[in-house]
């Protein structure tokens, strides 16, 4: 499940060091994109800053079956057709 980070920093910039060997930067207050948890996991510079409460990991929640909701929909091409048909025959 993806996770974002949080610097809980008043001032100045933070990296985090991620697992995979990259680095994020925070700037204070700032929230990370999403990153995958295993980033996180047994991460000792990671659980260092939570628990000294510089930055806090949050859990994305995520839409049923796994994937992103999506909002609104096409409009239906059929549908149209017939109410403006029925517009012209009033």
């Amino acid at each position: 499940m993806p996770v974002r980070i949080k610097s809980l920093l008043s001032s100045g910039p933070l990296w985090v060091p991620l697992t995979s060997g990259a680095t994020l930067r925070l700037s204070p207050g700032q929230l990370s994109p999403a990153v995958a948890d295993v980033e996180v996991q047994d991460n000792q510079a990671v659980d260092s800053l939570v628990g000294r409460g510089i930055i806090d990991v949050l859990t994305v929640p995520q839409a049923a079956g796994g994937r992103a909701k999506r909002t609104g929909t096409a409009p239906d091409a059929t549908n149209d057709a017939e109410t403006k048909a029925a517009s012209q025959e009033s």
